[in-house]
């Protein structure tokens, strides 16, 4: 059988390219590519970083994935040399003493041309701060089939002032419950600081035995550079080499894996958002992800609590590749295309990105304003599913218009999963599956009442960033009032049941600003948060009247999209729009009166 070297090379002579159309096309160094070329996997900082790398460059050339990585293999086991490990790896090749020492003398030798030449050579060349490499699958596929051939996907380095980015392809072996997964991070210094190190919020680390990290690398200024980390509870630290300077750019590389715990079907919130049902994979929160960095205060991380959502997002821009089995329909956010078992998406400016999967799923699709809109579920439940997307697609133009900001996305997309609840991510909701069972059609119904919740998501929590952990009312106020308002503006006679079904029914009590950890049972914490926070904004209506009230909603829905919005910008972009004195308002529902400095 061939080599990979020289099939790549060959592939390379027959396409007629040079390497410097590489680069432009794919971010790949000519020294990476010659690397892989030569067969010099040592180059490489990880196998991780091979694969990434090898992907990447396959794709170019349209070379069949699966064919490439099987040569790969191959390649791998007839070698004595493999590419370097990270510190908890082997040490790999050994050496006697002598050839270390003439080893020693040739690099401080090269160094010294380097600390020459080096600088003015990368000047030259205006060579990218880091070596972008789209990440790949990183074995053969657990269930056999014939992978097609991807289009190539050219892949253009992130500049000093981008969102971060995350390259993701994950390997789905859906009857084992499990998924292998190859993970980039590029991201951009856009402070004024200097970084010492990345901090990762890891969510699915909370339950053990659910990740396991394989292997975790970096790029950093000229090449690859190895590092130690730290991963305790939800938060993987990963100290620096070097100090990342604002403007700089640098890459993260992780190699990880994950066994889906079983969701229970009466399990809500976290408890639902990851993990393996009878009928569907649940995957939301299952990548590390960049913690926020906030000024003046650092990295953000935070501890798990099984009330509320544990999880604070910034913005991002993702490319996702899912492999999935023959029969299985994959539903994830964003732009979707698909080749044969390999499902893509794209999604920018997004808090997450998730998928649900299964072989059941059917689906329903209606388009407007330029969005499509697509329900899936289970056969059993079609009335419920086409209803979903009918009330999905109205909910999306309602809020478009009352909030005068447009849904982001060309698609939006609905999932039943089976769980007790639902759950927001960029451009995709999950539904629990016990609403469709139950489903008497119409609007008076918990599921289209939560189909409302989830679709204002899109707004708060999607556009409208905010802390989730310290300040959930921020979101889950505005979601469950604006669910409500969906009844008012489009079904007003179902309005007054709507709130006391949603509201009244519960007679909430508790002040509306606690956080997450405030609360050790999911009743009290909606009915502090959810409940008694619509209640406040209905209140502040009144209070304001309807014009200056909704002139606010709107400003402060326009002002605050794509960042992490807080209580303090909430009350000052109230301030420019009433005179009243609010304080007796703001101490009936707020621990802290005037609602500023909350924890």
């Amino acid at each position: 059988m061939a080599r990979l070297g020289r099939v790549l090379r060959e592939a390379r002579e027959t396409k007629g390219c040079s390497w410097h159309e590489i680069e432009e096309a794919t971010g790949l160094w000519p020294e990476y590519v010659r690397a892989l070329e030569g067969e010099n996997y040592g180059k490489f900082t990880s196998v991780a970083h091979l694969r990434s790398s090898l992907r990447l460059y396959a794709r170019y050339l349209g070379l069949n994935a699966k064919d490439v990585f099987a040569l790969l293999e191959q390649t791998l086991a007839a070698e004595t040399v493999r590419p370097r490990e990270t510190p908890a790896a082997s040490a790999g090749f050994q050496y006697s003493p002598v050839i270390v020492v003439l080893l020693a003398s040739v690099v401080l030798l090269v160094l010294g041309f380097a600390g020459v030449y080096g600088y003015q050579w990368l000047r030259s060349a205006r060579m990218p701060a880091i070596m972008p490499a789209v990440v790949g699958p990183g074995d053969t596929p657990r269930t056999p089939s014939t992978l097609p051939t991807p289009s190539p996907t050219p892949y253009l380095p992130i500049s000093s002032t981008a969102l971060p980015r995350y390259t993701i392809t994950a390997t789905l072996d859906y009857e084992g419950h499990h998924l292998d997964v190859q993970e980039r991070i590029d991201y951009a210094n856009r402070t004024e600081e200097i970084l010492h190190e990345f901090v990762l919020n890891v969510f699915p680390n909370h339950e053990q035995g659910v990740f396991t990290l394989k292997s975790l690398s970096l790029e950093f200024g000229a090449g690859p550079v190895t590092t130690g980390h730290t991963l305790e509870g939800m938060t993987l630290r990963i100290p620096l080499p070097q100090e990342l300077g604002p403007g700089e750019v640098a890459t993260v590389f992780l190699d990880f894996a994950l066994d889906l715990p079983f969701i229970d079907p009466a399990a809500s919130f976290t408890m639902g958002s990851l993990g393996w049902s009878e009928r569907a994979v649940d995957v939301g929160h299952w990548y590390p992800a960049l913690a926020p960095l906030l000024p003046e205060e650092g990295w953000y991380t935070f501890s798990y609590h099984w009330v509320g959502d544990p999880y604070v997002m910034d913005e991002a821009d993702y490319e996702i590749e899912i492999w999935a089995p023959d029969g299985i329909t994959v539903v994830g956010g964003g732009s979707e295309e698909r080749q044969g078992n390999i499902w893509r998406y794209g999604v920018s400016q997004a808090r997450s990105f998730a998928f649900a999967a299964s072989d059941q799923y059917v689906s329903h699709s209606t388009e407007i304003d330029g969005t499509t809109i697509t329900s899936y579920y289970f056969p059993e439940h079609e009335n419920a599913g086409v209803a979903v997307a009918q009330f999905a697609a109205e909910a999306l133009q309602t809020f478009s218009d009352q909030f005068a900001v447009r849904y982001p996305y060309d698609a939006y997309r609905v999932a039943e999963t089976e769980f007790a609840g639902g759950m927001e991510f960029s451009g995709l909701s999950f539904l629990g599956s016990l609403w469709y069972a139950t489903y008497p059609g119409g609007v008076r119904s918990q599921l289209i009442s939560l189909l409302a919740h989830e679709v204002s998501h899109q707004w708060w929590y999607g556009l409208v960033g905010n802390d989730q952990v310290s300040e959930p009312w921020l979101d889950e106020s505005l979601a469950t009032f604006s669910g409500l308002l969906f009844y008012k503006l489009r079904y007003p006679d179902d309005h007054a049941w709507a709130w006391e079904f949603e509201v009244f029914n519960w007679q909430p009590s508790g002040p509306t600003d606690g956080s997450i950890y405030d609360f050790s049972d999911q009743g009290s914490y909606m009915n502090a948060t959810y409940r008694r926070g619509a209640l406040f904004l209905a209140d502040l209506r009144h209070a304001m009247g309807s014009q200056a009230f909704y002139s606010f909603l709107r400003d402060y829905c326009q002002s605050q999209s794509h960042t992490l919005s807080t209580a303090d910008d909430f009350f000052l972009v109230l301030s420019n729009h009433t005179g009243q004195d609010l304080s007796a308002l703001l101490e009936e529902y707020f621990t802290q009166g005037q609602g500023e400095g909350q924890s």
